[in-house]
C-alpha cells in the first residue's frame, strides 16, 4: 500500500491475478488497474509465463529535506 500516493498497473504480458483489498481479479496482457491511496494489494502469476507489469505511483510530490 503507497499511503500518499495512487497506484497505476498495466499488464504487458503473462497472466495473473490482482488482490485487492481482499478481492480477486484476473489480469492479463491490456488490463489496466488503479489502486487508490492507502489500498493493500498484490499481484500473483498464473501460468509458466512471467507476469509483466508496468507500474507507476501518482500523488503529491515528496516534501524537500
Amino acid at each position: 500500500s503507497h499511503p500518499s500516493a495512487d497506484a497505476m498497473l498495466y499488464v504487458i504480458g503473462g497472466e495473473g491475478t490482482l488482490d485487492l483489498d481482499n478481492r480477486q481479479t484476473s489480469v492479463s496482457a491490456g488490463s489496466f488497474a488503479v489502486v487508490p491511496r492507502g489500498s493493500a494489494y498484490a499481484l500473483a502469476r498464473r501460468g509458466r509465463n512471467p507476469l509483466i507489469v508496468l507500474a507507476f505511483l501518482a500523488g503529491a510530490p515528496c516534501a524537500a529535506d
